[in-house]
């Protein structure tokens, strides 16, 4: 039986759903009868007591850059015949290349995006004045660091897919970047799961095309999220349905610039990030999800988005401005609607539309649910993980 290590690199603790997303898939794993440890890397001392507590959970306290030592020191001591150590991907560096030297036999990663491709989006979505703000505020160490992120990428990255077992995408586009970066990286695709049964049933608000409440869901201002080609696309909408679009975290202030330019007969309620209870409280008065809009920036076509899952496992309709492969091979296309990868303003027509449609399912929440749980519940998806673990493992024993 194969004993599972889930390493993770974490700088500091936030209430972030990755952080959620793998304490599910850990509990779902152990839950599996898997043998499995949650082993966190991180300098920050202030672990949250709920998973400090888990007796899943093994805490390594060490910068990033001596993960290699502070790694190499914990599995030294350890039995590794029917090991994997799956990697969340860290980014690459001398550092993890060292790691890789000694244990890639036993590595598998976890890629959850083109890493090199989202570093650039970064460094380009600078302006010039930004540059100047960092060189009038003596910050130049700053952007250096993140210039220094991104070369290390490019150059260490190669280098490190070359010694370990290969690596789970979240979508197939993933996967293959992954393998043109590194001629023999092997590749599989899972994409990410959710626990439905932590998510309540969403009680559907009534509907007549009087007035359409819509979730937009963000941690952090990045670019991928698309609010802006929201708000744009409700500056230019003249039907007659009231719109209310709901926008919960942190967005870019151009996102509030562009709110003051919304018609009065629509509006937009800006959250600020809110915790779960809260967001459960915003999401019973609304009709639809909001996935990421703005992928195709990074640029990615696929995603693997976590809060889409989340709007499926409670039972809401989603829209999305990519494909999401467990969506487009199961049942659950027919509760999402598809938006174009492109920078034109969301069109609430289609909105309004499909929303409409799907709801004359008088059970509308308990179809989406059941199907969500079939496609997506971590009870299918640690399966899926087991089956690529021990195809990686023999493949590249056989290559």
């Amino acid at each position: 039986m194969l004993t599972v290590f889930y390493i993770t690199y974490i700088p500091s603790f936030s209430t972030g759903g990755a952080i959620s997303k793998i304490r599910n898939l850990v509990n779902a794993f152990h839950s599996k009868g898997v043998s499995i440890t949650w082993l966190i890397v991180t300098p920050d001392t202030l672990v949250p007591e709920e998973i400090k507590s888990n007796p899943l959970v093994q805490i390594i306290h060490s910068p990033g850059s001596q993960i290699d030592k502070a790694l190499i020191r914990f599995f030294s001591a350890k039995e590794q015949s029917n090991t994997i150590l799956f990697f969340r991907y860290p980014l690459a560096s001398r550092s993890l290349y060292r790691f890789c030297l000694k244990f890639g036999k036993r590595i598998i990663f976890e890629h959850n995006t083109k890493e090199p491709e989202e570093l650039l989006l970064r460094l380009k979505s600078y302006r010039f004045r930004d540059y100047l703000y960092f060189l009038r505020k003596m910050e130049v160490s700053r952007l250096l660091k993140e210039i220094t992120i991104y070369l290390k990428e490019r150059y260490w990255g190669p280098k490190v897919m070359e010694l370990v077992r290969g690596g789970i995408g979240v979508t197939s586009e993933i996967a293959e970047f992954q393998k043109e970066r590194s001629a023999g990286y092997l590749t599989r695709v899972v994409g990410n799961g959710v626990l439905c049964e932590l998510f309540p049933m969403h009680i559907q608000p009534a509907y007549n095309k009087q007035r359409l409440d819509v979730l937009l869901i963000c941690s952090f201002p990045n670019q991928w999220h698309g609010a802006d080609r929201l708000l744009k696309g409700l500056i230019q909408y003249k039907g007659s349905t009231a719109i209310h679009l709901h926008l919960v975290g942190r967005f870019p202030p151009v996102n509030q610039k562009l709110a003051a330019q919304v018609p009065p007969k629509h509006q937009v309620t800006f959250y600020g990030f809110v915790d779960q209870a809260s967001i459960t409280a915003i999401k019973k008065s609304c009709h639809i999800g909001i996935g990421s809009l703005g992928m195709h920036r990074i640029p990615l076509f696929q995603g693997s988005v976590l809060k889409v899952r989340e709007y499926l496992a409670s039972g809401m309709p989603v829209a999305i401005g990519y494909e999401d492969e467990d969506i487009a091979h199961s049942e659950l296309k027919k509760y999402c609607l598809s938006i174009p990868p492109d920078e034109s303003p969301v069109d609430f027509k289609e909105i309004v539309e499909f929303t409409a449609l799907v709801m004359k399912d008088p059970d509308l929440s308990g179809t989406i649910r059941n199907i969500a749980r079939e496609v997506l519940d971590f009870s299918v998806k640690t399966s899926q993980y087991m089956k690529c673990f021990n195809e990686l493992l023999e493949e590249k024993q056989n290559s």
